[in-house]
């Protein structure tokens, strides 16, 4: 009998490609890369993808959080691990103690392998909505994004996508206890508890309306269910910062420590951006170049032709950017940031767009029909620009170049 492998043996080799593209790109800059006290005297894949922040986990790993804050001599709260969410670390660290493996090769291995998690979610939750082979574009354009070799080295992008792509399936299917779940847990992986709550507000409203349309009501347990799952979002986003302040006795060390990490010393909402980019574009110009990011931005989620993604992951596709927007500086950590926006990625393709218009429905787990010609070609030159945009990350950001650089 013939073998036909399935659709998630089908995704899982694919997105292994898309990482060997990334490792030999990871190679390829490292070879180049000056050895330095992250790499060891010796720069291999392994010790190049141990630079910059994770570095911090490895701290965190080894020594857990100060108990003290670190200041200056003027009392200004200093760079510190508890910047640094314990979820990823602390698996990395339970791991290391079972199999006594490396942490070099526990850490990079780890990411690796939720990453494949997170697209194999990913993709089965668009599967419902584009069908496979759309799916399966979507899943291997975003798995080839410029910043996406972060999925395979020492930070949390893996596990986040993992958490984000649970969540969104776990709305869309109506299990709202396991995406509470999934929400608290983000509560110790990623500061991303905001746009999940937007998600969960959007979703619970969506599925009143359903309901009252059909002359229905909500029943006891459901509309239980939607109200944990919002009160869940909502608790994530204060696990951290409580655990900060009450480990170190100081109310606002989470955001003191997280103020430590930006140019202007504090946190200023929506200031940055207009600054960065009255910066690079002039005084008259630079308002007008955020409010074009905007339009695109939220035009790639909103518009008709991402209908078909269904109203988890568009709120998600406007939730997040907007959250960055108000709590993010647009530094060069702004790449990998869009790591999570997934709409971006189904938009590149045009995969939500299919013969025939918008799926009316969840296709069947058989119907592999393939998308128009011009899905395909669309599809092979975004991956073609993304695998050069992997370079140029790799080069500019990722790799050091000594005394200082600027971080991924």
């Amino acid at each position: 009998m013939k073998w036909r492998p399935g659709f998630v043996t089908i995704v899982l080799l694919a997105y292994a490609a898309c990482r060997l593209v990334s490792a030999a790109i990871l190679v390829a800059v490292g070879s180049y890369q000056e050895p330095t006290g992250w790499t060891g005297p010796e720069v291999t894949y392994l010790s190049f993808t141990q630079q910059w922040d994770a570095q911090w986990y490895r701290q965190v790993m080894d020594t857990g959080y100060p108990s003290t804050l670190p200041v200056d001599a003027g009392g200004t709260v200093q760079q510190n691990a508890w910047a640094f969410y314990p979820l990823y670390p602390f698996l990395a660290k339970a791991l290391v103690v079972l199999t006594s493996a490396d942490p070099v090769v526990v850490t990079s291995t780890l990411s690796l392998v939720l990453g494949a998690v997170a697209a194999v979610l990913l993709a089965v939750l668009l599967r419902r909505r584009i069908g496979p082979v759309s799916a399966l574009l979507v899943v291997v354009v975003w798995a080839s994004m410029p910043a996406s070799p972060v999925l395979q080295v020492a930070y949390t992008e893996s596990l986040a996508m993992v958490l984000l792509a649970g969540f969104l399936l776990a709305v869309e299917t109506r299990r709202w206890a396991t995406a509470g779940a999934l929400a608290l847990l983000t509560g110790v992986a990623r500061p991303i508890a905001a746009p999940l709550a937007v998600v969960a507000v959007v979703a619970a409203v969506l599925r009143w309306r359903s309901l009252r349309a059909e002359g229905a009501r909500l029943s006891r347990s459901e509309g239980l269910g939607l109200v944990g799952l919002v009160a869940a979002c909502g608790v994530s986003g204060l696990i951290w910062p409580g655990i900060a302040a009450l480990s170190t006795g100081s109310p606002t060390a989470y955001t003191d420590t997280m103020s430590a990490w930006r140019g202007s010393g504090t946190i200023t909402p929506l200031r940055p951006w207009l600054d960065n980019a009255r910066y690079f574009f002039g005084e008259d110009r630079g308002g007008w170049f955020l409010l074009g990011y905007a339009v695109i931005v939220l035009g790639a989620s909103l518009g008709p032709w991402a209908a078909g993604l269904g109203p988890a992951m568009r709120t998600w596709g406007v939730a997040y950017p907007a959250y960055l927007f108000v709590v993010l500086d647009p530094v060069t950590s702004l790449f990998r940031y869009l790591v999570p926006i997934v709409p971006l990625a189904a938009v590149a393709t045009l995969a939500a767009g299919r013969r025939g218009g918008m799926p009316g429905g969840p296709p069947g787990p058989d119907e592999w029909r393939g998308p128009r010609r011009h899905v395909l070609v669309a599809t092979v030159v975004v991956l073609a620009a993304s695998i050069a945009g992997q370079y140029l990350w790799t080069d500019e950001l990722w790799r050091f170049v000594p005394p200082s650089d600027w971080p991924p």
